[in-house]
């Protein structure tokens, strides 16, 4: 909206041929905004008077002053400024639909400003609420919650759509729309006691009048002051004296316009090397913003200016303008009257083919290898942190982030142990636990590995079960491989390789030998370092060992059991472990994918 100095500067008296009049088109009382700049002057003593004038401008309705907000104040660019800010639909509006604005501002009784509005037109409207229920959330639900809207239960989530409610997915987040009076919560029960999270409701507002165009609503953020208008959005500087003062009330740009958005066909860049090889592709989905009516010259310069801001929000949504013209001359002739067609898009979707994904999925696995199931157990500071098998189930569904903890079937296992916990989980757990007593060879490591498909399990395990489909004239069996069941066999040649070294020893280790290799699949690393200052019966957790360069930087976190140490290796390059020195020394031989 502008403000313009009389009623002979506004659109209605200044018609061109053919041309029709244009009304502002307005939903929400908090989208009313105005802002004006004020002459210096050594009086400081402000009034303001608002007014709601028919809206050809030249008949008085009402004074209401008391519906705005208001802020009168001066920016941190040296200009006085007054923002003001609608609050309500009083009942004064009841009845008219069409209508404008004259701001008046005095200083010490002198008027100083004053300023009309061109026409607005106000729509009917109905609110709906809705819930934002994230997918971490819904998964509690799903698995072992419910959701629950007012007195009515529904288990695990399902029954919704039978009981009329609409329920969406959208970008990570279900969105449950609800009557704005309804009370949501979240409930789940955690150790035999049930919990209970209340969801807030945002209220959204939508047109209610079936003969109007489709209107969409168009938003502009600055970072303080637009250049274009001269308009302010940053926090006040300095308050002048007007006695309903409100230093919280910022400006804002809003406003809705006839249009309507539609998609257009993607954009798809792909990098492809030399020998056809995809390195890189992006993806940018393309949108047409189209006006559905006829624009006067005054709308088209605001709606220029609010193109030039620095991020563009088209119902909510942001879209990237990457410039150029977004007006064309209507095509009929004495109209003075602009058409509005913009191109738009999403932000661009990578994919990055460089590098190849490992898409299997991870968990711990604590492998107990003799004893009782049910035993004393002992965290990383040796103190206890479960008596039986169950309990220590239960320590590790406690943690943080834990999606699930299962006993695994060691049946399919080709080792003997005692029980082997799974821990699907976002979060972290201990490095190492001690079962039976907290002594160094009752000690046992986490191991990360395939969920659905280890291959680990058994590394470092002495025992193995005798297959019954074996029979053998010894005694004791001693063989620790799974017969299999299909042989095959091929020769590979590894090919060259390009050694590489490391950035950084940390701490005081010392590099005694070591051999770093690139092959074309995968990564070889070979290392033995000292550290004089600490002794074999010390423990380490976690402590930092080198930094590899960064070719030989993996995609995913390495682990790897050897010797009397657990160590790691992270997507930053940096190789830490967890355990015991021998003879002062660490020794590490793996290999594994890039």
């Amino acid at each position: 909206m502008i403000l313009v100095n009389t009623v002979s500067q506004l659109q209605q008296n200044n018609l061109k041929y053919r041309e029709n009049l244009y009304f502002e088109p307005i939903v929400k009382a908090s989208d009313i905004f105005f802002q004006g700049f004020l002459p210096k002057q050594l009086q400081n003593n402000y009034s303001l008077e608002v007014h709601l004038m028919s809206y050809q401008g030249d008949e008085f309705i009402a004074d209401i002053t008391n519906d705005f907000e208001a802020v009168f104040a001066v920016s941190i660019y040296n200009k006085n400024y007054f923002t003001l800010r609608l609050k309500q639909f009083s009942p004064i509006f009841e009845g008219h639909r069409y209508f404008c604005f004259k701001i008046i501002v005095r200083n010490a009784g002198f008027i100083i400003f004053t300023r009309i509005t061109e026409p607005y037109q106000r729509f009917l409207t109905g609110t709906t609420c809705y819930a934002v229920i994230d997918d971490f959330a819904m998964m509690i639900v799903n698995k072992a919650g419910y959701i629950k809207i007012n007195n009515s239960v529904f288990q695990f989530g399902q029954g919704l759509h039978e009981a009329g409610y609409e329920l969406d997915y959208i970008d990570g987040n279900y969105y449950l729309y609800v009557d704005c009076n309804d009370i949501i919560q979240i409930g789940y029960c955690y150790r035999g006691e049930d919990y209970l999270i209340d969801v807030p409701l945002t209220a959204t507002t939508f047109i209610v009048d079936g003969c109007q165009l489709p209107h969409i609503r168009l938003e502009a953020t600055y970072n303080c002051e637009d250049s274009v208008t001269g308009d302010y959005y940053g926090d006040p500087k300095t308050l002048l004296n007007y006695s309903q003062n409100n230093p919280s009330l910022r400006f804002r740009k809003t406003i809705y316009i006839p249009g309507e958005i539609t998609v257009s066909p993607t954009e798809i860049k792909k990098n492809v090397s030399f020998l056809g090889k995809p390195q890189r592709s992006e993806y940018v989905r393309k949108f047409e913003l189209t006006g559905l009516d006829v624009f006067p010259e005054w709308k088209m310069l605001e709606i220029e200016a609010m193109f030039s801001g620095r991020r563009i929000f088209i119902n909510g949504i942001e879209y990237v303008y990457r410039g150029g013209k977004i007006f064309i001359k209507d095509d009929i002739p004495g109209t003075g009257s602009w058409k509005l067609k913009a191109e738009l898009e999403d932000f661009p979707k990578v994919n990055d083919f460089s590098c190849i994904d490992d898409c299997s999925t991870f968990c711990y696995f604590f492998v107990i290898p003799a004893g009782d199931k049910d035993q004393t157990y002992y965290g990383e500071e040796r103190q206890p942190i479960a008596y039986t098998y169950q309990g220590l189930i239960d320590y590790f569904t406690g943690l943080s982030d834990t999606v699930s903890v299962t006993d695994f079937d060691t049946d399919i296992l080709w080792c003997d142990v005692t029980a082997i916990i799974k821990i699907d989980t976002f979060g972290t757990v201990p490095s190492f636990i001690y079962y039976k007593l907290p002594l160094e060879e009752y000690r046992i490591f986490a191991k990360y590995d395939d969920c659905a498909n280890p291959v680990k399990l058994c590394e470092g395990m002495s025992g193995c079960k005798r297959p019954s489909n074996v029979s053998s004239i010894f005694s004791e069996y001693i063989g620790c491989a799974p017969a299999p069941s299909k042989i095959t066999s091929r020769t590979e040649k590894l090919g060259d390789y390009l050694e590489f070294g490391y950035e950084q020893v940390y701490n005081e280790w010392t590099i005694i030998s070591y051999s770093f290799r690139k092959y074309t699949t995968f990564i070889e690393i070979k290392f033995v370092v000292e550290n004089i200052n600490i002794s074999d019966s010390t423990t380490l957790t976690n402590e930092p060992i080198l930094k590899l360069e960064t070719i030989g930087v993996p995609n995913n976190y390495v682990y790897e059991n050897y010797g009397n140490a657990q160590f790691e290796i992270n997507p930053n390059g940096d190789i830490s472990a967890s355990g015991n020195t021998t003879n002062n020394k660490l020794e590490l031989t793996t290999i594994y994918n890039i």
